[in-house]
């Protein structure tokens, strides 16, 4: 307009066809190029399938180029970042940035764009088991038995297989018989009661620290009073400070990714080398 270049800013919805691939194995890729200041390299980004399964959603801030593959397993929409560096420009200077970067080149997360993680967006139930799954390299091989109650999962929903997983195992149960509410946002205390459960399910042993007091401990949900205390024990989970805990609020992604490193790196570096090679 007026011979000056029309500039986009804030975000947009791209779609991109699905072709022929398996959507739950399908994972996409911003590209950027080599300049003087950066390398070349690939961002692995959060996608989203359109309600009549016809193309991927990605939430974008500017256009470029981008590389659709399909990975060798199930990948749930969480692959490993192929670049050194993490361009996410809202975790600057957030408490949970050191904790993001290492979710991030670990395979657990992806951001919501190219250039955003969104921290402090919630977390979904969904999300959760997926990033559970991510870790233990589920695939459809290990669930023993394929019956699904829950009606709001369906075979063709990216969680399908973690939620039939952990459910299979006794990490999740539904809300209801057969309602499993996968795009709820998830409470605190639900993500350490269901992180604890995985604990008991692998019969992994914790550390056990002091005791830490929060003073909202009354306000805990009876089903989640040991977990959040073992885990604040064992320095997977702490508080929001002045001794507050927050069982009933939502858990954030940043929150969720600094627990889920911890725990990883605490207590499961054996599986390192399997977890960041996952592709």
């Amino acid at each position: 307009l007026n011979d000056k270049e029309a500039k986009q800013t804030g975000f947009c919805n791209l779609y991109i066809p699905v072709g022929d691939e398996d959507v739950n194995k399908t994972v996409i890729y911003s590209y950027t190029e080599e300049t003087a200041n950066t390398n070349a390299g690939l961002t692995a980004l959060e996608i989203e399938l359109s309600e009549d399964k016809k193309y991927y959603i990605l939430r974008v801030s500017k256009m470029g180029t981008f590389v659709v593959a399909e990975a060798n397993e199930n990948v749930n929409n969480f692959t490993q970042s192929t670049s050194d560096t993490i361009r996410f420009v809202d975790i600057e200077s957030h408490w949970a940035m050191e904790y993001i970067k290492k979710a991030v080149k670990r395979g657990m997360f992806s951001g919501v764009s190219e250039t955003e993680f969104a921290p402090d967006e919630t977390s979904t139930r969904a999300m959760l088991i997926t990033v559970l799954s991510r870790i233990e390299g589920i695939s459809a091989d290990n669930i023993k038995n394929k019956e699904n109650r829950f009606t709001d999962i369906k075979e063709d929903d990216w969680f399908y297989v973690p939620v039939l997983w952990a459910a299979e195992n006794g990490i999740v149960s539904g809300v209801a018989e057969n309602q499993f509410d996968p795009n709820t946002d998830i409470t605190r205390e639900q993500m350490a009661t269901i992180l604890y459960r995985y604990i008991t399910y692998k019969g992994i042993a914790l550390s056990d620290g002091e005791f830490v007091e929060f003073v909202d401990g009354e306000e805990f949900s009876e089903f989640a009073k040991e977990a959040i205390n073992t885990l604040a024990k064992s320095k997977i989970l702490s508080g929001k400070g002045n001794g507050i805990f927050d069982p009933k609020g939502t858990a954030t992604r940043a929150e969720l990714a600094t627990m889920f490193v911890k725990f990883v790196e605490g207590y499961m570096t054996e599986t390192e080398e399997t977890i960041e090679n996952a592709a």
